[in-house]
């Protein structure tokens, strides 16, 4: 799934971060927010936002408030990149899934996401 979700010139976090500025609101669409969504470093999660503005995906949209983070928001091209989601196709499939094969697999990913080294 990685390795599919590199397309039209985007790696996977950056993907990641155009789908959370889609769905993200009022304080939580931020650099801040997306970091503490990912529980990732605020300086990786600052650079992918940085690229995905230069690239004119996303763009600032003012203050959140006084002294507050800024907001981001999904451009017009960057609402084109997400109708070519490199993940819809693998959704499409997981939703045709009968329900019961879907509960085993929900299941086995969660056995495996929480496997300690």
């Amino acid at each position: 799934m990685h390795a599919r979700a590199y397309a039209e010139g985007l790696y996977p976090a950056q993907w990641a971060a155009l789908r959370y500025f889609k769905n993200a609101s009022g304080e939580h669409a931020t650099t801040a927010g997306l970091a503490r969504y990912q529980g990732l470093a605020l300086g990786a999660v600052a650079r992918t936002v940085r690229t995905l503005v230069a690239h004119g995906c996303l763009h600032k949209a003012g203050s959140a408030g006084p002294g507050r983070a800024e907001i981001v928001k999904l451009t017009r091209s960057g609402e084109a990149l997400l109708q070519r989601d490199p993940l819809k196709p693998m959704a499409k499939v997981l939703h045709g899934l009968p329900a019961e094969a879907q509960d085993a697999l929900a299941e086995t990913l969660e056995k495996i996401v929480a496997l300690k080294d």
